[in-house]
């Protein structure tokens, strides 16, 4: 490679970004739920590459999940201020709303 490097110096900044590529895939596949690596991903490889599309697809997919955990923690925040408040409706109302957000079964069970 350092012949390479002297003969053609244009081809340094290829190996750099091709190791810069070669991390930023070590880290997605070491954690992929993370985003930062899967924003900033797009920067290093060509965006018309279908590499670069595969992990902006998955970025999109890892925030609409975070908005709906958002969501439903918002709505579990509010059923909780609800039945503190003895409002058992609005209360089971919006517990069942998170739980369909989340897409789990909500079972109303009585002590």
């Amino acid at each position: 490679m350092l012949t390479l490097v002297r003969t053609r110096p244009g081809t340094c900044a290829y190996w750099r970004r091709a190791g810069a590529i070669a991390q930023w895939r070590k880290v997605i596949a070491l954690n992929p739920t993370h985003s930062g690596p899967l924003q900033s991903f797009p920067a290093v490889v060509p965006v018309r590459s279908r590499e670069a599309k595969k992990f902006q697809e998955h970025f999109e997919t890892l925030n609409k999940q975070k908005q709906i955990i958002d969501q439903a923690e918002t709505l579990g925040n509010f059923a909780l201020s609800s039945a503190a408040a003895h409002d058992w409706p609005q209360a089971i109302a919006n517990s069942k709303k998170a739980a369909g957000l989340q897409g789990l079964p909500f079972e109303r069970t009585t002590a």
